[in-house]
């Protein structure tokens, strides 16, 4: 059940970034996706793989 559920997130997430990457104007999607800038995913991931020490 869990791992269903996981399945199922990662698959909405990816639906998610397809979609923004097909619609999204590329300066959007770089800076949100690419860029490690202040308001990027790219940004909190990394915050995220510091505190988990990987």
């Amino acid at each position: 059940m869990i791992l269903r559920q996981s399945m199922e997130v990662n698959l909405e997430v990816t639906r998610l970034v397809a979609t923004l990457a097909i619609v999204a104007p590329p300066q959007v999607f770089e800076a949100l996706f690419l860029e490690a800038g202040e308001i990027s995913f790219s940004a909190e991931l990394d915050k995220v793989k510091e505190e988990r020490g990987e």
